[in-house]
């Protein structure tokens, strides 16, 4: 089941008008909503719907029914935004259609092509019986900003050097080094696995149709960061899903590292690894419904 196309603008205005709701109301849900998607990744309108009720006990913000939420979301689902608006059945075959359980999810969870979902199950599961995270500043993640420690870390490893020429693989190959010379800061990475990816995307690869907008895509994605930016990011990217062991989220740090010609001194490993645990244990996880591992139990 395909997912229905965006509307015109001036569609949309008519939707709106249509469904009575004001345009502040409908501004509030816009932000309501990408708040949530930047804390938590993916969450039901019924989930939504709570997380709006215990914000309402905290901050000021506009009275809202039940019913304007969900029709509300039935008009965001064709609207260009930064998550979709899945029907149930659309994203589990089973499930009835209702207004309750749509899914709202962000756009970067969903895979071109087959297991499209996949990480959507993965989140779900992973996040599956913990409470929402709600602050009384919840609308301030609408547009986040790095924190402290994503910051120092990112200017740390910016001065790292590639000082190797060629790197080994964790199964005993060893490839040239394509950024020798050069710090983390001054370029961007993509990794054997990277291009291999972009060929498979191109159709580059015999037997294989690919999809070449999404290679453009990607392709843009990558040079958009340097290598310490893209380091950070992945490794922000696994914590969120919670599907990979932190140790193993390391282990696929250092092989980035050691893909890029950068060996470290001991000295260099220990502060990496305890700057990378003191950032997890204050990221606003999605796989914990946006709180940090240092907030949970308290």
């Amino acid at each position: 089941m395909s997912y229905p196309k965006f509307l015109s603008v001036k569609s949309l205005e008519k939707r709106y008008r249509d469904a009575g709701i004001s345009e502040n109301k409908i501004q509030f849900l816009k932000d309501l909503c990408l708040s949530c998607m930047n804390l938590y990744g993916a969450i039901h309108a019924e989930q939504l719907w709570a997380v709006y009720k215990e914000l309402s006990e905290k901050a000021a913000v506009p009275k809202i029914q039940r019913k304007e939420l969900y029709t509300a979301l039935g008009i965001f689902r064709r609207e260009d935004l930064p998550y979709y608006v899945f029907e149930p059945d659309e994203v589990y075959s089973e499930e009835p259609r209702t207004e309750r359980y749509r899914l709202l999810v962000s756009k970067r969870l969903i895979y071109n092509g087959y297991g499209k979902f996949t990480r959507v199950y993965q989140l779900i599961e992973a996040s599956w019986g913990k409470p929402h995270f709600v602050p009384e500043n919840l609308l301030v993640y609408k547009d986040p900003i790095r924190d402290e420690r994503e910051q120092k870390l990112i200017a740390w490893l910016s001065e790292l050097s590639c000082t190797q020429t060629e790197f080994e693989t964790r199964y005993g190959k060893k490839f040239p080094c394509a950024y020798t010379g050069k710090k983390l800061g001054e370029f961007s990475f993509i990794s054997r696995n990277d291009e291999f990816e972009l060929r498979y995307q191109r159709g580059e690869i015999a037997g294989r149709k690919g999809n070449a907008k999404y290679a453009v895509e990607l392709e843009a994605e990558l040079n958009s960061m340097t290598a310490a930016e893209r380091l950070v990011c992945d490794y922000t990217w696994r914590s969120h899903l919670g599907v990979t062991k932190p140790t193993e989220s390391l282990t696929y740090f250092m092989d980035d590292l050691g893909e890029m010609g950068v060996r470290l001194t001991k000295e260099q490993v220990e502060f990496l690894i305890t700057s990378l645990i003191d950032y997890h244990n204050h990221l606003h996880l999605w796989c914990n419904c946006g709180w940090a591992p240092a907030e949970m139990g308290h």
